[in-house]
């Protein structure tokens, strides 16, 4: 049956608050791309996210209300893996609408669809190695009218080893205007969206923002930010089965709790908690500092679930359930993740409700 780009674009629903859902697709690509690759010893897997801005000139003077010099507007991002790269298999998949070549790590095919209602044009170059395993270098473009142009295919360099660019052009609006602007929340929110993959058993890849002058890793900015007890546990949700993972963040920029709804092993959709476990409305305290507590709910009914373009989910928000979905809504996940949060964090929440019990007992007796 054949496919219509432009049609195929045009119904790929984007938001255009959910600017960085075609950088999350990138990364995330660029995580599957190595762990394909064979492993060899003294491999680093790698990946290195640019952020392309205009160039402006620096006048030495000028800053913002917090010290910080002003940003400049950012253009696209260059992402960079060492990873299996674009042979003639991933290829084929990438030219291919709605491919299930990777349907098994939940992909569902469309991710440069959202680099294409985000960016004007996509730029790759790929070296890898072939199926006789001689290193080739394949270039190509591909934008919302053309879709892949400018293709070439050559033996790679001498001295040259794997590696592939996806350079993601001319950020449109409105989309960029809603992208953060500065390196250190997009290298937050890559860390959220991507957090699975820092809580599993297997280690992640090295994951470094450059953006100008200032080099983001994320190794050390995610030591920085977990206390070392993390706690996942199994719940039944109406005959289905979640797996909640409760964890403590330190030195967290958003210091609000909340509830992070994944699907395939990437964020969906966040939801406040505070004001809906009894005492908890922001930091908490432990022995060794304070925390920000963070649930991150996975399950294969939330792979169903999920849109395509990974913003949302399709079932109820509200108390009505879908016969697809069997007798689950998202009111019926938020009440039984509040529960297990509530007992998850009896002791510190014990201390709020004393210390709060404390203070107005001595504002009675003032």
């Amino acid at each position: 049956i054949p496919s219509s780009l432009e049609g195929r674009l045009r119904n790929t629903h984007l938001r255009k608050t959910d600017a960085m859902v075609p950088l999350f697709e990138a990364v995330v690509n660029s995580i599957q791309a190595l762990e394909d690759f064979p492993a060899v010893n003294d491999f680093e897997p790698t990946i290195k996210i640019v952020v392309r801005r205009i160039p402006q000139p620096k006048l030495g003077f000028e800053e913002d209300k917090t010290g910080r010099a002003p940003q400049e507007k950012i253009t696209g991002f260059e992402i960079i893996d060492n990873g299996v790269g674009f042979d003639d298999s991933n290829f084929k998949s990438f030219k291919t609408l709605d491919s299930g070549h990777k349907y098994s790590k939940g992909c569902k095919g469309i991710g440069r669809l959202a680099w294409l209602k985000a960016f004007e044009y996509v730029d790759v170059t790929s070296t890898f190695k072939d199926s006789s395993g001689v290193l080739k270098t394949r270039c190509f473009k591909c934008d919302g009218r053309r879709w892949v142009y400018d293709e070439s295919l050559v033996d790679a360099e001498v001295g040259a080893k794997c590696e592939t660019s996806v350079s993601l052009c001319k950020f449109k609006d409105p989309f960029v205007e809603y992208m953060p602007k500065i390196g250190e929340t997009i290298a937050e929110r890559i860390l959220e969206h991507c957090l699975w993959y820092y809580l599993r058993d297997t280690p992640p890849p090295r994951i470094i923002l450059i953006d100008g002058d200032r080099t983001i890793d994320f190794d050390s900015s995610f030591d920085l930010r977990r206390n070392t007890s993390t706690k996942r546990e199994s719940l039944m949700i109406n005959g289905c089965e979640f797996t909640l993972s409760h964890i403590k963040l330190i030195a967290e920029q958003k210091p609000m709790p909340r509830l992070g709804l994944c699907a395939n092993g990437r964020l969906v959709r966040e939801i406040g908690l505070a004001g809906k476990v009894p005492g908890l409305f922001g930091k908490l305290k432990q022995d060794d500092g304070e925390f920000t507590y963070v649930c991150y709910v996975s399950s294969p009914i939330l792979d169903q679930a999920v849109t395509n373009e990974r913003t949302d989910f399709t079932f109820s928000d509200h108390g009505e359930t879908d016969s697809l979905f069997g007798d689950v809504s998202l009111n019926n996940i938020i009440d039984a993740v509040v529960k297990r949060s509530a007992d998850y964090l009896a002791s510190e929440l014990s201390a709020v409700k004393e210390a709060s019990s404390k203070r107005v007992a001595e504002y009675v007796n003032y």
